[in-house]
């Protein structure tokens, strides 16, 4: 969540983005007018002023950060919402000095009121003078937009604004790859084809291009990386099984050419020993390659059908010794948004209220209500002990004093694999394991050569 930046000034901003140099000194709060740069017509960039925050229609009020998970989903699924079009037609970017979170838990007399307030945390990059945030704009209206804190910032928030690094900000405006590779590569095999790589073996990569291609979805960029080679950005066109006979004819007769052409009689003794190691190696990875994808491991070898499928039949192995409760610890201001609240989350999944919350309160949501939803045990939650199970006792909280509970009371143990997920998973994976190990053994007979074995040293020497 951002409430309050130092953006720079609109002559700063235009000199910055002509000059390339970025200097200010302005400080803003919510509903101000800000710089920010918008893609222009002949593909660079201008300056724009815009207010910061989005009106709500039929609704008081504005919402003035956007999470980067909401929109992104809703322009994934195609979906009808607040940040829909904005995300896909109105990306820009907020160049400032620095921006400011308020702590969760600390508290400062405010010098205005006198009252307590959120102690304010100021946020700048070292050795930088000015950075760019991402937002999303239309109709005039900014909304920043935010993510996950990273480790500066998870002590005082659990979110903070995307600040795009270098190389950054071109991909967060939707410029094509193919461009990009032609302007920034420096790789002169590829730069003038758009950055398209030849088709190669995935483990023949780096390491380091191996760990980002793993979590990489088809066509999307991947944020910049480092390798021993440089700076890298990826885009993963495609992908194929392995290559024909045909695609390599000629690299093998070019290498039988240079490394001579003969029969297996032809071949000395440590040549055929040789060679038997390397297709015996080749066996061996062939079948491990087979087993490791007739028989996955991980998520993708269970959905939820089968979680929920072994949970009914091993129900009575959950089965728990001491009252819980499904449902959610709710911290709010005052009774009439509690209520607001219970009317919005009645007859929804517990799945769904965290977004519904972020609907109703916008992205500032953490100062207007906190939630806290799951299974608990009695004994675990003060909140639930006392509004639940009528036990122990609990402090309301200074800046959401009013707390209530919404879900339900699970006397019979877990009715759903939902409520023991974690351990349904692991109890699943042991007995698919144990599976699948008796099926290697009855199919693929295991043979221990008692004369090798015997040459072998106990000491673990060879």
């Amino acid at each position: 969540m951002c409430v309050r930046m130092c953006p720079l000034s609109f002559e700063e901003a235009q000199d910055a983005l002509e000059a390339r140099e970025q200097t200010g000194r302005a400080r803003v709060k919510r509903a101000d007018r800000v710089p920010a740069y918008v893609p222009g017509p002949d593909g660079g960039l201008v300056t724009v002023t815009l207010t910061w925050g989005f009106s709500l229609e039929g609704k008081k009020g504005s919402v003035y950060n956007t999470r980067i998970e909401s929109a992104l989903e809703q322009l994934r699924q195609g979906r009808r919402g607040m940040w829909a079009n904005a995300i896909a037609r109105g990306r820009c970017l907020v160049p400032v000095r620095a921006f400011y979170e308020g702590h969760r838990a600390e508290t400062v007399l405010s010098e205005k009121t006198g009252k307590p307030v959120r102690r304010q945390y100021r946020f700048r990059l070292q050795h930088a003078g000015a950075f760019l945030l991402a937002g999303v704009q239309q109709e005039g209206q900014l909304s920043i937009v935010t993510t996950r804190p990273n480790a500066a910032v998870s002590p005082v928030h659990d979110r903070m604004p995307l600040v795009l690094g270098a190389g950054e900000s071109s991909i967060w405006l939707g410029a094509d790859f193919a461009t990009l590779a032609r302007r920034y590569s420096d790789d002169e095999a590829c730069k003038n084809v758009g950055g398209v790589l030849p088709w190669m073996p995935v483990n023949k990569n780096m390491q380091e291009w191996i760990d980002k291609l793993e979590s990489l979805e088809r066509n999307k960029i991947s944020a910049p990386f480092y390798s021993p080679m440089g700076i890298h950005i990826v885009k993963w066109i495609d992908r194929r099984q392995g290559v024909s006979f045909e695609e390599k004819r000629e690299q093998l007769l070019n290498y039988l050419e240079k490394n001579g052409n003969c029969t297996w009689k032809e071949l000395s003794a440590e040549q055929k020993e040789e060679l038997e190691f390397r297709v015996q190696e080749l066996q061996d990875g062939l079948l491990a390659a087979y087993l490791s994808q007739k028989y996955q491991s991980g998520d993708e070898a269970w959905n939820e059908d089968d979680l929920e499928r072994f949970f009914k039949q091993h129900k009575s192995d959950y089965a728990w010794e001491l009252p819980h409760y499904r449902g959610a610890v709710i911290h709010c201001k005052d009774r009439k948004t509690a209520s607001a609240i219970k009317k919005q989350l009645k007859k929804k999944p517990v799945s769904q209220w965290k977004d519904i919350l972020h609907t109703l309160t916008g992205d500032d949501a953490s100062s207007k209500v906190r939630m806290e939803a799951g299974v608990f045990q009695i004994g675990t939650n003060r909140y639930i002990d006392k509004l639940v199970f009528k036990c122990g006792s609990f402090q309301p909280e200074p800046d959401l004093p009013y707390t209530f509970v919404m879900g339900k009371k699970l006397k019979k143990g877990p009715e759903s694999y939902e409520d023991v997920r974690e351990a349904v998973v692991k109890d699943y994976l042991t007995v698919y394991e144990d599976a699948w190990l008796k099926d290697l053994k009855r199919k693929y007979k295991v043979e221990i050569n008692q004369e090798v074995l015997k040459t072998v040293n106990n000491n673990g020497s060879n």
